[in-house]
């Protein structure tokens, strides 16, 4: 039989009374989310947050990288709309430059398409040899600005890593400056405007 008995402020359990006391806590046996309350994630783990570039550890106090991916979901958690807002302005100022590129020749595409010449001929010359893009080949050599803006869009989104550094690196002075701007408004009388 199991006797519990006092020893101090701990409660021991043992099989036999005398050998071998196993101290038993009570705050031990509630249940996890209780637990939680009372050590933050990071303190029980040996582990504090840094504010600006991720978490420390105790030991070697150099914080731990965080992938692009969780950068950016970190920004879109934080910042909310204003890092939506600028991430759409980023990507559509990347595709628009692309675009502006491909249609008036500025970006140099002869070592992928060889002797082609533009892009709407090989995506044209590509297209005749695929069968399934039976239904499409009449719109797309009509409307060379459709084919420049599908090949913007694919290589815009071939570098979207680029585009998420550029966001995650301009969203908190974008917010900073959205902030201070309402601020000078709400100061003046006005919702944020300059007079």
């Amino acid at each position: 039989m199991h006797s519990l008995r006092r020893l101090g402020n701990a409660r021991c359990l043992s099989t036999i009374p005398s050998i071998y006391p196993i101290p038993i806590r009570s705050h031990n046996f509630l249940p996890p989310y209780r637990n939680r309350r009372r050590t933050p994630l990071f303190r029980s783990l040996g582990v504090e947050r840094d504010r600006v570039g991720g978490v420390k550890t105790k030991d070697d106090n150099e914080p731990q990288d965080y992938t692009i991916r969780q950068k950016m979901k970190r920004i879109m958690k934080r910042y909310g709309a204003v890092g939506f807002g600028v991430y759409a302005s980023v990507y559509v100022s990347f595709w628009s430059a692309f675009y502006v590129g491909f249609a008036n020749d500025l970006i140099d595409t002869s070592f992928i398409l060889g002797s082609s010449g533009s892009i709407h001929e090989y995506v044209s010359e590509t297209l005749d040899a695929l069968t399934w893009t039976e239904n499409y080949r009449d719109i797309i050599k009509n409307t060379p600005q459709l084919t420049t803006a599908a090949v913007a869009l694919l290589a815009c989104k071939i570098i979207e890593p680029v585009r998420w550094g550029v966001t995650i690196a301009i969203t908190p002075t974008v917010s900073k400056m959205i902030h201070d701007y309402r601020k000078e408004g709400r100061e003046r009388g006005g919702w944020g405007g300059r007079r």
